[in-house]
């Protein structure tokens, strides 16, 4: 569990650094008439031994800091861990109640940088969970500016949610260079927190590398089963489904999702059950049974949002199973529906869903959407299943269309991606 430590004796130093930027001042505005700008510079960054209890007073009282309003902290503390806990469970209604009330307070109250900070990286965590990409980075930025001050602890833990940042961006390499170090970080400082193996095993599945996810999988399953954290245990069922389907274990995979569909059944989970169907359509796809592909696919629709990020999901494979299923018609109308109502920020789904109209109706400027718009986006994300095949297809585009030299520049870019990342 996340371990604050933020109560103990005031910092003065940070105290005055934060107040200090909080208000847009420079050190030479603070210090001037108080005392030299070195001396300052010396007191923000902890290379003072014995403080000057005047000088002291009188940048606090400059700042409009009045130290009889200083308290230890620990119920704010207390609530920093209470939300906390509830984001690692996705309890959103208690999430947001202690977001609110948290925010309320240290808009109001200055006097804590070292709790401030906890709370701004803490909020990095909780815009990831509500999957509000433009929080996550403003906060991003902001934590970039603070991070200098930060402890071990709280470094660590900013490396760990950077992490989890760049995997929502799909940006899953590095994303994982992240979580690694923080991995390695935990073991070294011996803190603990029970999402760690989790967010390692859903990264490495979305890179494809089933051994290292399977491997990561398991020992969060074991936490959350020993927390009685159900809904956690069922997204760890949910990433051995999809890693079993890939390894071809069609028959266990199938197993795992219906006794899935079962529990969230049984806890009446929406977003869940959109979830399970989704995979399930996966699944049926991989087996080539399209119907079951097709009505499963059509089943997480009914559980999940238009305009949300996983929304995009269902529709893809909604449109795969029906071109697969060679009919080309229902394929053509769930792309244009899919275009109509995936996320904004969905970028890769709109990039693929593109494609495909074009590629179906045999549009002439699909190599120039494929190097202007598709490759310049996947190579940014580092989403190297995607940049691999549209290399694919340009390289098939130009063969076509006899110009093999290009033709053989997009087919050694795409082998060396197999090679190197895949």
């Amino acid at each position: 569990m996340i371990q604050l430590k933020g109560s103990e004796a005031i910092n003065y130093g940070k105290l005055i650094y934060h107040n200090r930027v909080q208000l847009n001042m420079t050190q030479e505005e603070l210090s001037r008439g108080i005392c030299s700008i070195s001396y300052l510079s010396k007191l923000e960054n902890l290379k003072v031994e014995s403080s000057n209890e005047e000088v002291l007073e009188l940048l606090l009282e400059r700042l409009n800091i009045d130290l009889s309003q200083l308290s230890s902290g620990e119920e704010t503390e207390r609530d920093l861990i209470t939300w906390y806990k509830s984001i690692q469970i996705r309890d959103m209604i208690s999430a947001k109640k202690h977001y609110s009330k948290l925010k309320s307070f240290f808009d109001s109250n200055v006097f804590m940088p070292e709790l401030t900070y906890w709370f701004e990286i803490i909020c990095l965590r909780y815009f990831a969970l509500l999957n509000d990409h433009t929080e996550m980075e403003t906060k991003l930025k902001k934590l970039s500016k603070l991070k200098k001050n930060f402890n071990i602890k709280q470094q660590i833990y900013l490396n760990y949610f950077t992490g989890i940042y760049y995997c929502k961006k799909k940006n899953f390499e590095l994303g994982l260079q992240y979580l690694n170090q923080t991995e390695k970080q935990f073991k070294e400082e011996n803190l603990r927190d029970q999402e760690i193996d989790f967010h390692l095993a859903l990264t490495y599945s979305h890179l494809n590398k089933v051994p290292l996810a399977i491997y990561h999988t398991r020992i969060a399953l074991e936490i959350f089963n020993e927390k009685s954290l159900f809904h956690r245990s069922i997204d760890c069922q949910m990433l051995i489904g999809i890693n079993m389907g890939r390894v071809g274990k069609f028959e266990e995979a199938e197993n795992q999702y219906l006794n899935i569909i079962g529990l969230a059944n049984q806890l009446n989970d929406a977003e869940i059950l959109g979830m399970v169907y989704t995979n399930l359509g996966c699944l049926y796809q991989q087996s080539k049974l399209y119907s079951k592909s097709i009505n499963s696919f059509l089943e997480s629709l009914t559980y999940k949002k238009e305009h949300t990020i996983n929304y995009g999901n269902s529709i893809y494979g909604l449109v795969e199973s029906h071109l697969l299923n060679n009919d080309i018609k229902q394929g053509l109308v769930w792309i244009e529906k899919g275009l109509k109502k995936i996320s904004s920020c969905d970028i890769t789904t709109k990039i693929k869903l593109t494609k495909l109209k074009m590629e179906i109706k045999n549009q002439l400027d699909l190599a120039t959407y494929l190097e202007d718009i598709a490759i310049p986006y996947f190579l940014e994300t580092a989403d190297y299943v995607n940049l691999c095949e549209s290399y694919e297809q340009l390289a098939d585009h130009f063969s076509q269309m006899f110009q093999y030299k290009k033709s053989s520049h997009f087919y050694c870019l795409s082998n060396t991606i197999r090679k190197t990342h895949l």
